[in-house]
């Protein structure tokens, strides 16, 4: 059983109670539990895996959200919680370097979080480059093909 104060009243909760009571909120109320420093690692666990990536945005910024919940979220699928993911100082390098091959967004995010290592500096130095050269390649292939139509 998890006390769950604030928000939940007092009284404690179980895991399947936790599921209902934050599948009983709307969007905002949501956001304001994922992005509240006293909400129980139960619930941003529970909210991490929420349908809007809004919510699932502001449970990665949150500075409670442990290593597994930072992990997952990592892998989402919407860019921004991501993103998101990066922004957070509690984010562990390892993390970060899974990130360091994502969109350029996230990757000069990275750049800004106090955990970033030289290697990790590098990485991202490195995959910008490989990713500017292959817009170069491709204008190149495109200007060729544009000009056989002239």
């Amino acid at each position: 059983m998890t006390k769950l104060g604030g928000i939940f009243g007092s009284k404690k909760t179980e895991g399947d109670e936790v599921k209902t009571i934050v599948n009983k909120k709307d969007k905002a109320e949501k956001k304001d539990l994922a992005r509240d420093k006293k909400t129980p690692v139960e619930v941003l666990e529970e909210l991490s895996g929420d349908d809007d990536w809004e919510v699932r945005k502001e449970v990665a910024l949150n500075k409670n959200s442990h290593v597994g919940i930072l992990e997952k979220l990592a892998k989402d699928d919407d860019w921004r919680v991501r993103e998101a993911v990066a922004w957070n100082e509690k984010t562990p390098v390892k993390i970060l370097g899974q990130l360091a091959s994502d969109r350029r967004e996230i990757r000069y995010v990275i750049l800004m979080n106090k955990n970033v290592s030289m290697d990790l500096v590098k990485q991202i130095r490195l995959e910008n480059e490989r990713e500017d050269n292959e817009r170069k390649k491709a204008d190149k292939t495109f200007r060729r093909i544009g000009t056989q139509y002239e």
